[in-house]
């Protein structure tokens, strides 16, 4: 059994990591790749699937999945605008 021990650039690097605000990586994200485009994400607003998810009052887990680069990160994105707009 080995022991390892975390040195003072890993601590700090552990930190980096796991301190992130997901409303800042939200902005950063949408900044550099151009902003929303709501016809990217507008579609699924109609989609059955979503809507059933959406009226859950037992908060399901929404599971959004396709190969990289598909526009995942943009589609979430949208959601995530639409659901606080929503409130």
């Amino acid at each position: 059994m080995s022991v390892s021990v975390m040195t003072d650039e890993d601590t700090c690097c552990l930190s980096e990591l796991l301190l992130t605000d997901p409303r800042n990586e939200k902005i950063r994200i949408e900044r550099t790749k151009g902003g929303l485009l709501n016809d990217s994400f507008r579609w699924i607003l109609d989609n059955s699937q979503f809507q059933r998810w959406r009226e859950d009052k037992q908060g399901q887990l929404l599971w959004i999945k396709w190969d990289a680069g598909k526009g995942n990160t943009m589609l979430i994105i949208g959601i995530i605008d639409e659901l606080h707009s929503s409130r």
